[in-house]
């Protein structure tokens, strides 16, 4: 079963949560912005990551290696200046620059020896409503430092900004999956999948979101949660199910349930096992997403962290 696991005081409000199953990253607001913290398993260790910048727009961690982009915001100009992702080898690093002005990197993720982020830009067109996502990515060593020179995967990536639109994208060792909502360049709107080592693109499905890849497992949305393995056939998570991360052996996901509301659900991919984690306060396209590692799941409620571990 997932058992309640205590989980060390941080300054502020939380705002987002990565876990591996070696450490838990936090990122949380505080009258002085915002801090990102990590806490080690094994030492038990509380630790403050080295940001400079005011801002901190996203982090990822995969083993003991975090990532994340900070810079600052300009409201005059409504858009993000000096941004910058780093990565930091727990617990002291160093801090290292994997991508820097002038493209503006976001959104950075860390999976074996990758590390990917985003670069936005304006689509050519009458598109108001959306953005060019074009995602790009370095191979790096065991330090977390660049090796070679940074590649652009995914050219042209179209996502919505209007309302409470949500893009996602999401990294394996060897794989990359993400969203496009709209047609354009010649690739239609749908779900794709990105071979790291032969860069053969495959379609998921037109009416497939929110993909999420755990190695050899993707999860995705269309009519419900579905997940599909490596070589086989797409099954049936639960029709009820949405926002998914997913494990080697289960998925963590949002659920409709019966009032309204929304449960936070583990469910094994195989035999089915699965249990209420907890409920969220906000519907899952505002909340801050569920993270999961193989052994772990973390989340977010009322501005607290949860985090579970499975006892077998």
């Amino acid at each position: 079963m997932w058992t309640d696991v205590d989980v060390p005081e941080i300054e502020g409000r939380a705002l987002w949560v990565g876990v591996s199953d070696d450490a838990l990253l936090m990122q949380s607001e505080t009258g002085g912005g915002v801090v990102l913290s990590a806490y080690l398993f094994g030492s038990q260790e509380s630790i403050k990551l080295p940001t400079e910048s005011p801002q901190v727009t996203w982090a990822d961690i995969d083993g003991t290696l975090a990532v994340w982009s900070e810079g600052r915001y300009d409201e005059a100009a409504a858009a993000f200046q000096d941004q910058r992702v780093f990565a930091y080898r727990l617990p002291d690093g160093p801090r290292l620059e994997v991508a820097g002005a002038p493209d503006a990197p976001a959104s950075p993720q860390v999976a074996g020896g990758w590390i990917t982020w985003v670069e936005m830009s304006a689509p050519e067109g009458p598109y108001e409503e959306y953005r060019r996502m074009s995602i790009s990515g370095v191979e790096i060593d065991a330090s977390g430092k660049s090796v070679g020179q940074a590649a652009e995967l995914v050219p042209s990536a179209i996502a919505s900004v209007l309302g409470d639109s949500v893009w996602t994208y999401s990294l394996s060792s060897t794989k990359l999956a993400w969203e496009q909502h709209l047609t354009a360049d010649g690739i239609g709107a749908g779900s794709y999948l990105l071979d790291l080592t032969t860069r053969e693109k495959t379609r998921i499905g037109t009416e497939s979101w929110r993909p999420s890849l755990s190695e050899k497992v993707l999860v995705y949305s269309e009519d419900g949660l579905k997940s599909v393995a490596a070589g086989g056939e797409a099954q049936e998570l639960d029709p009820l199910g949405d926002f998914a991360a997913a494990a080697p052996t289960f998925a963590a996901y949002f659920r409709t349930a019966d009032d309204g509301g929304y449960e936070i659900v583990a469910r094994g991919l195989t035999g089915n096992y699965e249990q209420v984690l907890g409920r969220a306060s906000e519907p899952p396209w505002l909340a801050a997403s569920v993270a999961v590692s193989d052994h772990h799941v973390a989340f977010i409620v009322d501005g607290v962290v949860k985090l579970f571990v499975w006892e077998g």
